[in-house]
Parts: structure tokens; C-alpha cells; sequence
């Protein structure tokens, strides 16, 4: 995304209203360059794509141009969806050579290339998620690349997580009801509903334990229902609490 946001800002003007980053960075770690990647990249060999339906076939090849440790490695893919070789291509070299810049078709004979300028982005706000133990995305570096750059971030957030780290975004089934809620109603909806709408989703979620989608009518009167009995025990405490 921002890379997309760098290079086609004429085009996204007017067609996104917010962008909402969870576990946003231009330079992942170095620990974290996905394995292989270089080698099939530098060696020319047919293999375009990560996790796909011949993945099984495709890392025997690869496994020919790599040391023994990263054919290992790349049992990582095994159980993800496909991914484009060339972009984590692009992500390791990134991680590498420590700079937001285009892809170097050159590689390894040439390592540098023309830097991605994010300096002068400021068509629509964004608001950046980070996890706590996020070990590619790291969270320390999110407060630079908000600070030190004319993007309009308008908020920052920290998930305090139990070890849980970049997963925490990749895999849905670590994504809360409550943080979904704090996500879908960042977006402005209808000139300002958002609040409400996220008043009424904490009482449906109170008393149901779900998530609330606003664009669900079926959802709706159990929503508002929610939220009138939230309103009316409050309203009894209030009472009980004068006598």
C-alpha cells in the first residue's frame, strides 16, 4: 500500500477515503527476509510463485539452487497462500540493502536503485496497527515513518499482545471481535456514524459476544436492542443508586 500510495497518488485521489495499515513498514527486518527468495531470483530459475498448487514440485526446484538450511526454510511456505516470488523478491532485497527503494533487476550485480519518496503523500489519512512482539514489521519503526514524513497519519496503534507478533494480522483467527469492531469504525460512514455505529457494535457485542457488521440488516434490530437494554440497565443503576 505504500508503496501504491508513492507511486500512483494522482490515481488514488479521490478513491480512498482512509488507508489503515496493520503492521506497517517500508524496510522489514532482516531476520525476517523470506527464505530463498534471492537465490531463485539471482539463479533464473522458473519458479514464480510461493505456496501455490505446485508448490510441492516447485521447492524441489528451487531446493536445487539453495544451501541444504534454506531448503529447510522453505517448508515456511507450505501451508500459506500463494505469493508472488518476484514481491518477496523485492521484500529481501528491501530487507537487505536497509532502504524503501524499487526492485533491482540487476541483482546481486547491483544492489541500489531509485528510493521510493513518500515525502510528499498527503491525498487521504492513515492510521497505522502495529503488534507488540512484531518481529518484520517492527513496532519501534512505525513512529519514524510517521513522524518523519508529510504522510498524514492520524493515529497510531499498539496491540499489547501475549508473544503474538506479525500472526497477529496474518491469521484472522487472532483477531479479536472487540479490535475488528476498533477497525471497521475507523472508517467514516455516512458523514459521522461511525460513533454511533460503534456505541450500538459494543452492545451487540456485550451481550451476544459477536461482531457487528453494519451492512448486515438481519444484524440490525439485535444491534439497536443491545443497545436500548444496555441503556436501560444503566439507566436502573442510576435509579438504584439515588435510593
Amino acid at each position: 500500500m505504500l508503496y501504491g500510495m508513492a507511486k500512483d497518488e494522482p490515481y488514488l485521489r479521490g478513491k480512498i477515503q482512509k488507508a489503515i495499515l496493520l503492521a506497517p513498514c517500508t524496510i522489514p527486518s532482516k531476520d525476517s527476509k523470506p527464505p530463498g527468495a534471492l537465490e531463485i531470483y539471482s539463479a533464473k530459475v522458473d519458479v514464480y510463485e510461493f505456496s501455490g498448487s505446485n508448490w510441492s514440485d516447485e521447492k524441489q526446484k528451487a531446493c536445487t539452487v539453495t544451501k541444504s538450511a534454506t531448503c529447510e526454510a522453505m517448508d515456511f511456505y507450505d501451508d500459506l497462500q500463494p505469493t508472488s516470488v518476484l514481491s518477496n523478491v523485492h521484500k529481501a532485497q528491501m530487507s537487505e540493502v536497509a532502504a524503501f527503494q524499487e526492485l533491482v533487476e540487476a541483482w546481486p550485480n547491483k544492489r541500489d536503485s531509485n528510493l521510493i519518496d513518500l515525502e510528499a503523500f498527503d491525498s487521504f489519512p492513515i492510521s497505522y496497527h502495529v503488534a507488540q512482539f512484531d518481529k518484520i514489521c517492527e513496532p519501534w519503526y512505525s513512529e519514524p515513518l510517521k513522524n518523519t514524513t508529510e504522510l498524514r497519519v492520524d493515529s497510531l496503534y499498539t496491540l499489547y499482545t501475549n508473544e503474538i507478533g506479525h500472526d497477529l494480522f496474518a491469521f484472522s483467527s487472532n483477531i479479536t471481535s472487540n479490535y475488528s469492531l476498533e477497525i471497521a469504525t475507523e472508517i467514516e460512514i455516512e458523514s459521522g456514524r461511525a460513533k454511533a455505529l460503534k456505541t450500538q457494535g459494543r452492545a451487540f457485542l456485550t451481550r451476544s459476544g459477536g461482531y457487528y457488521n453494519p451492512a448486515d440488516d438481519s444484524l440490525k434490530d439485535s444491534a439497536q436492542g443491545a443497545l436500548l437494554l444496555s441503556y436501560f440497565t444503566f439507566a436502573l443503576a442510576i435509579q438504584a443508586s439515588l435510593f
